[in-house]
């Protein structure tokens, strides 16, 4: 501002000395007008050089300034971006991680209540139906069967149906398959799960042990018990099952195959004990018939001694 004024006043005494135009009592010297004022004018140039050279080195920091803030603020926005996508991938990771933890829990109380109806008192009927039922209501399922393996007269060996959740009960009841017919039976060739979505119907030739009525979906799961088959465990759904059914149905079929080894263990058991038993009972009645022979032959000895006597 300082500079400003001086310049406008030194640029009104040159305007007025240029125009020859004087006050009628005023008088300049020419020292004034030859030096003072072509000085000042110079100067005063020299000012609005200087003047717009600081303009202009203020208005090129000011846009580097502008640019240098204008980096920041995209530096800032990038920044703000990151962060945006870190927070949205740190909630996918989370929401994945309650979501594994939902169906984890979910498996986890399936399989206690499992456990929970095999520890009953119930008999190997009841116990069963009972399992097919939970297991079918539990999934959403439709279907649901259990087969174990069984002898034929001829020492074959056959899967024979001994659960079974249908519309349909009575038609699937006292089921037999033999080794390797079907999916089923193909199931416990391979020992390993069988498991089928959207079935179209127009394949006749895909039938399992539930009936020929393709389910969209079908899981087919061998019973193992230190690496035997024991048993089949099939089911089936018109809602395909995802990786927390498939879990949860590998475990249970480890569960029940061991509870079943161990129930047909200790039958086994119960049987050897009958039988044990019966063959004690028939040796303690065979010891007996032999001590009344034995006594019987005593008294026929002892007879003819007298006889012989007399």
């Amino acid at each position: 501002m300082y500079w400003t004024t001086l310049f406008n006043l030194l640029s009104f005494c040159a305007f007025l000395s240029l125009d020859g135009w004087k006050a009628p009592d005023l008088t300049i010297p020419p020292i004034i007008l030859n030096f003072v004022i072509p000085s000042l004018i110079v100067i005063a140039l020299i000012q609005i050089i200087l003047f717009s050279m600081a303009f202009a080195r203020g208005y090129s920091l000011l846009e580097t300034e502008s640019i240098e803030l204008l980096d920041d603020l995209r530096k800032n926005e990038c920044h703000l971006e990151k962060r945006a996508e870190e927070l949205e991938l740190a909630m996918r990771k989370a929401e994945k991680a309650q979501k594994l933890n939902q169906e984890h829990q979910w498996v986890i109380e399936g399989t206690s209540k499992i456990e929970k109806l095999l520890r009953s008192d119930l008999d190997v009927e009841n116990l069963i139906d009972q399992l097919i039922q939970n297991l079918v209501k539990y999934l959403n399922a439709n279907q649901a069967a259990l087969f174990f393996t069984t002898q034929s007269d001829e020492g074959e060996t056959l899967l024979e149906m001994k659960g079974c959740y249908a519309y349909d009960r009575k038609k699937y009841l006292h089921k037999k398959i033999n080794i390797g017919e079907g999916l089923t039976g193909q199931c416990y060739l391979e020992a390993e799960e069988i498991f089928l979505t959207d079935i179209p119907t127009d394949y006749p030739n895909i039938t399992s042990g539930l009936g020929d009525a393709p389910p969209r979906c079908l899981s087919i799961i061998p019973l193992k018990y230190s690496d035997t088959v024991e048993g089949i465990l099939e089911i089936a759904s018109f809602q395909p099952f995802g990786e927390k059914e498939r879990n949860f149905l590998k475990q249970i079929s480890n569960i029940i195959a061991n509870h079943y080894k161990n129930l047909m263990n200790n039958e086994q058991m119960k049987a050897l004990a009958q039988e044990a038993q019966k063959q004690a009972e028939l040796l303690r009645q065979q010891e007996e018939e032999l001590r009344q022979n034995l006594e019987e032959i005593e008294s026929i000895r002892e007879f003819q001694e007298a006889s012989s006597h007399n």
